[in-house]
């Protein structure tokens, strides 16, 4: 069966409130080594985007975690913020996952090991030891088809992919913004276009700016309308 899945992103807003950072501090070299260990998804709610991921799934994502990514170190690291990419970059990784996910209730959790050795896991550093606010996001892949559960409407996740079980990001607005960076990638022919969304992508921005005035759209965009329609993979 030839199943399509769509790039998403899923937010846990302020991580400090549902964890903690640990400093472990070697004696001998009283060099510090950070940890961020808490809640990176949730199951069985709907989220800020109105979408439903169901813990059977959940435990499935966990299962291929710790059975096969962690023991072939295959994607188990992090990002400073989130880049364009469907899967995490080495030129962004800032913290490294090596503790197996575990779910408690309804959320998975692990804990993080920050970078000491790139610019990103520095940075995460002061961000800790200043106590600034922020947030984590994974990023994945899955199916979205419509749903209705308490009385709320929003889109079950099925057949989800975890590509990064979580970025440390400070703006928790990037949802919104997803369908204007699809789009600017379109304008300017980013050939990671095809690999990273395909066709599909293309298509469901056509659907959104059909949906939209032409008066709404930013003036930086505009040229798009012309575009848009003529490009092809």
């Amino acid at each position: 069966m030839d199943i399509t899945r769509k790039p998403l992103e899923e937010y846990v807003d302020d991580f400090r409130s549902i964890s903690e950072s640990i400093i472990e501090i070697n004696e001998e070299t009283n060099e510090k080594t950070y940890y961020i260990d808490g809640i990176w998804a949730q199951l069985e709610l709907w989220n800020r985007n109105k979408r439903w991921y169901q813990k059977k799934e959940g435990e499935q994502v966990v299962e291929d975690f710790n059975g096969n990514r962690i023991p072939n170190r295959d994607k188990i690291f992090g990002e400073l913020d989130h880049s364009k990419d469907s899967s995490p970059q080495f030129s962004r990784m800032s913290h490294i996952f090596e503790n197996p996910l575990r779910i408690e209730g309804n959320d998975i959790y692990t804990k993080a090991r920050v970078l000491s050795d790139t610019k990103e896991g520095q940075t995460l550093k002061v961000v800790l030891d200043e106590k600034l606010k922020y947030g984590v996001s994974t990023k994945s892949l899955g199916m979205l088809s419509k749903y209705k559960k308490n009385g709320v409407n929003g889109n079950l996740v099925s057949h989800w992919i975890l590509k990064n079980v979580g970025d440390v990001v400070v703006d928790q607005s990037a949802p919104g913004a997803t369908p204007k960076a699809i789009i600017e990638m379109i304008v300017e022919n980013d050939p990671r276009m095809e690999l990273i969304y395909g066709y599909e992508a293309i298509t469901e921005v056509k659907k959104v700016l059909k949906r939209t005035k032409k008066a709404e759209i930013d003036d930086n965009l505009k040229a798009l309308w012309k575009k848009i329609w003529e490009y092809e993979i």
